[in-house]
């Protein structure tokens, strides 16, 4: 081989060796920009996962205080319903209480009713009676006057007898 093969063989494979490097140094270039691609993912992917961890642990706290806050809660309506059922009990004792108190003032009502009635009937008899005296009263002033007028007239009479006897 001619030197000038040799070189121009050499030439050819250097051209196709740097051929071969320019690629493999484009392909690293692109790898090594895939790879910073994929490390922009990979820390935008941490920060999310950061973020929905500390969403996570937020969340997590809010269950356990609305837990807290509903354990609470039912011990709160628990103490109601008993305060409830307890004033229901006072209410219902309070009730019966009230229609025994509202039958004992309808009995007394009755009976002031009925005394009434028989007030106003006395007050009526005690005025007929009074009326009654009144005319008994007025009669016995009339006869207590005839009587007194007879009396007089016996009197007169009596003496007129006693000169005509002793006449």
């Amino acid at each position: 081989m001619k030197p000038s093969d040799r070189d121009r063989k050499f030439e050819k494979e250097i051209a196709r060796l740097q051929s071969e490097l320019d690629a493999a140094a484009r392909r690293l270039e692109s790898a090594v920009e895939y790879q910073r691609e994929l490390e922009g993912r990979a820390q935008e992917a941490a920060e999310k996962e950061a973020l929905q961890e500390d969403k996570l642990e937020e969340y997590e706290n809010n269950a356990v205080r609305t837990n807290r806050l509903l354990e609470h809660t039912k011990g709160e309506v628990n103490e109601l319903k008993a305060e409830i059922e307890a004033r229901g009990k006072t209410i219902g004792g309070l009730n019966e209480k009230l229609m025994k108190s509202e039958k004992q003032l309808e009995r007394r009502d009755k009976q002031l009713h009925e005394i009434q009635s028989k007030v106003v009937q006395a007050t009526q008899e005690q005025q007929a009676a009074l009326t009654r005296a009144s005319h008994a009263r007025e009669q016995l002033e009339r006869q207590a006057k005839e009587c007194e007028k007879s009396k007089k007239t016996l009197g007169d009479v009596s003496k007129e007898l006693k000169v005509c006897v002793s006449l």
